[in-house]
């Protein structure tokens, strides 16, 4: 492989800039001629602080660097070495550049011909340096979405979010299959599923909501499915996708369970969930082996629990026992693919400074209107270019 070059690498750090319009010390220090001692000490502020400015600033100093020297000589090196543990420190993997920079260090360092170790030499990156760039070349080439942010502002980029969700697959934010126009959309569930249904249609496109009832547990949502005609009758024809949302694991006991435990309910072991995903996913796949069947777990919390747990603690063993079976049963069939809605309202939306929930009329339990939007226009740049 050969070294990275400027021209991959002007146009994706200015990207790599976060929203809005960069700030006036930021475009002054961009046009600042720079070099090794006075960019130093500056550089890694935005991996420490995680603000827009340091991290807009850093960036446009080492692209100042990068454009400013030769390829291959010792400024050049210093710089990528620096964008590159920059990078790494904020788990910032957008246009794959991340994972390119580990590449060319992984060649740089291993496999580079006697004049490329040579200018690496004469480079002053110092061993430090030098074992921070290896640390991170193995890091980074095992996953690339497997860090945490440390910027808030990365949330804030579609192709940040999209790359670490995994949902560029051809590096550009879309999926390699994409659904087709003619699709006919099935959505499965309750709540959630009747707002993204809703959202869909706010945007043109036509869906079916098939209403589950609120208190069928994950496992059981495939088995009503199953007994429905006007859903079997839906998928059977065309070219359908089905978007069926699951909600929890909490259940009543099975017989004389209840006489000898004194327990309401009880909750479905991952195992058990999974098992049914899979049995579900393949009965779909019967009735149209054309059918695209995507899974989602509900952010909606609980409304209530009969366990001994609090909601909120019954809420969270719930919901992890579902999406974990979602991944368990993905392990075993692939005929289905998972949508992170639950990642982006628990984890994205609070990292973001969104609460998620009740902005629209104060209900904690109502997924506002606004991120249920975002969710759709996430799904549809995904797997519906057409209709983004």
């Amino acid at each position: 492989m050969p070294p990275i070059t400027k021209a991959t690498l002007k146009q994706q750090i200015a990207d790599l800039c976060f929203p809005p319009v960069l700030d006036g010390e930021t475009e002054a220090r961009s046009r600042e001629t720079l070099d090794l001692a006075t960019a130093g000490p500056a550089i890694a502020k935005g991996a420490t602080e995680g603000s827009r400015a340091f991290y807009n600033t850093d960036l446009m100093a080492l692209l100042s660097l990068i454009m400013g020297s030769r390829e291959n000589d010792g400024t050049y090196h210093w710089a990528l070495a620096q964008l590159f543990i920059f990078l790494a420190q904020v788990h910032d993997p957008r246009h794959d550049l991340l994972e390119r920079l580990a590449e060319h260090w992984a060649w740089c360092l291993e496999d580079a011909d006697t004049p490329t170790r040579q200018t690496l030499e004469g480079a002053g990156l110092g061993s430090d340096t030098l074992e921070q760039v290896r640390h991170y070349a193995k890091k980074v080439r095992r996953a690339r979405s497997t860090l945490y942010p440390r910027a808030r502002q990365q949330t804030n980029s579609r192709t940040y979010l999209t790359a670490a969700l995994g949902l560029d697959a051809d590096g550009h934010g879309q999926a390699p299959d994409p659904i087709p126009e003619d699709a006919t959309f099935v959505v499965l569930g309750t709540c959630f599923a009747r707002n993204i249904h809703t959202a869909f249609q706010d945007r043109g496109i036509a869906s079916h909501h098939v209403a589950l009832a609120e208190e069928n547990p994950a496992e059981a949502q495939f088995a009503a499915l199953a007994a429905r005609q006007d859903t079997a009758r839906l998928i059977r024809t065309g070219t359908p996708c089905v978007i069926l949302t699951l909600g929890f694991a909490e259940t009543r006991p099975i017989d004389g369970e209840q006489r000898r435990s004194g327990r309401l309910s009880r909750f479905s072991t991952p195992e058990h969930v999974a098992d049914r995903i899979v049995q579900g996913v393949r009965a779909l796949r019967a009735l149209n082996p054309a059918v695209r069947i995507f899974i989602t777990v509900s952010p909606v919390p609980l409304e209530g629990t009969a366990s001994a747990f609090s909601v909120f603690e019954a809420n969270a063993v719930s919901k992890s026992i579902v999406r974990y079976a979602v991944a368990l049963a993905g392990e075993e069939e692939p005929g289905f693919t998972y949508f992170p809605s639950y990642e982006i309202v628990t984890q994205i939306a609070p990292a973001l400074g969104l609460s998620g929930f009740g902005g629209d009329d104060g209900h904690p339990r109502h997924v506002d209107k606004a991120l249920v939007a975002f969710i759709c226009g996430l799904f549809l740049e995904t797997y519906c270019p057409w209709a983004a």
